[in-house]
């Protein structure tokens, strides 16, 4: 299958240029051209390219922009940054905003064909001349800096993103990440499936299969992610009555039919799935794949309060039944 690349740059003859050179190839097609970056963003969507090949220096949004715009919103499309200029801090932006590549166009036409082959491939590549400077900069600076540079305005995740990215890091650690992440998703998917079906009230049931095809498409989505890496998700996965991550009890509870109980390990297994997600932002790893862990992270929370909410209404309804017994009996 080709990969499909997507042009992005204000000058015709670059564009027509770089079509000749990767048109060429038996494994590369050319899907589209934009001559700035509302038009690199708006192509992306309409075209899902594999990669796009994005300038810099652009009217109506620059290419930055539009790579941040790009890897938030679709972080299975590579964003190779294809530039005239030999300015660090656009390494440094580029990197921050997703780019998965960093190249200069004055580099040789083979360079730029290897480039969208090895970002397409789900890896990281940079310029020699800009790799060089990363490593002396980043992976042997002293300890004592000065204040007020580019470098000292970086965030401790950046610095190590770019000491992996100049070091070659291996996607085998992202993908060991997503696939713990995958599991606790399928584990949330299998354990809300189960409660659902063990409750009689409709607007919990129907709470519960929303969470469990929530779950699903989570899952679905950073198992696009790690075959993307050129990983394999792994083929385990929770079936009934093999749950963990916080939800082995649920099967007792819904045996029981006793909706707080389960309302209670629906509680438990997001306090599990939180604290899984929460490891997971603390590892290194390109910006756009922390964003959709991150936004995944955010929509656990909502779901999480949402069933302690939930639970704590029973709680208030039991104590209120108590109350009313003992003024009775009295």
């Amino acid at each position: 299958m080709s990969i499909r690349v997507l042009l992005a740059d204000d000058q015709p003859m670059i564009r027509a240029g770089f079509a000749m050179i990767l048109d060429a190839q038996p494994d590369i097609l050319v899907v589209g051209e934009a001559s700035d970056g509302d038009e690199a963003h708006a192509l992306a969507r309409a075209l899902e390219p594999d990669v796009v090949v994005m300038d810099i220096q652009m009217p109506d949004h620059d290419g930055l922009t539009a790579t941040s715009h790009i890897c938030c919103a679709m972080p299975h499309v590579k964003v190779l940054i294809v530039t005239t200029f030999d300015i660090d801090d656009y390494v440094y932006q580029a990197i921050r905003a997703g780019a998965s590549g960093f190249l200069l166009k004055n580099a040789a036409p083979e360079d730029l064909v290897h480039a969208v082959r090895v970002v397409a491939a789900g890896d990281a590549l940079l310029a020699p001349g800009v790799t060089k400077r990363l490593i002396q900069r980043f992976a042997h600076q002293p300890v004592e800096r000065v204040e007020g540079t580019v470098v000292e305005q970086l965030t401790p995740r950046e610095h190590e993103v770019l000491r992996l990215l100049a070091k070659g890091f291996s996607n085998s650690d992202i993908a060991s990440t997503l696939n713990e992440l995958i599991e606790t998703c399928k584990d949330g998917q299998e354990g809300f499936k189960q409660a659902a079906e063990g409750v009689e009230r409709s607007d919990l049931k129907s709470l519960f299969f929303e969470f469990s095809q929530q779950r699903a498409h989570f899952a679905g989505e950073l198992q696009s992610i790690v075959q993307q890496l050129g990983e394999e998700p792994e083929k385990s996965g929770s079936t009934a009555g093999a749950l963990h991550r916080g939800w082995i009890n649920i099967k007792a509870a819904v045996t029981g039919k006793d909706e707080k109980a389960v309302l209670n390990e629906c509680e438990r297994g997001e306090d599990s799935a939180k604290k899984t997600y929460k490891d997971a932002l603390e590892n290194s790893m390109p910006n756009h794949i922390l964003d959709v862990i991150r936004n995944q992270y955010e929509s656990i929370q909502m779901a999480h309060d949402r069933v302690k909410s939930l639970r704590d209404s029973y709680e208030s309804a039991g104590d209120t039944d108590r109350s009313n017994t003992a003024t009775t009996r009295g």
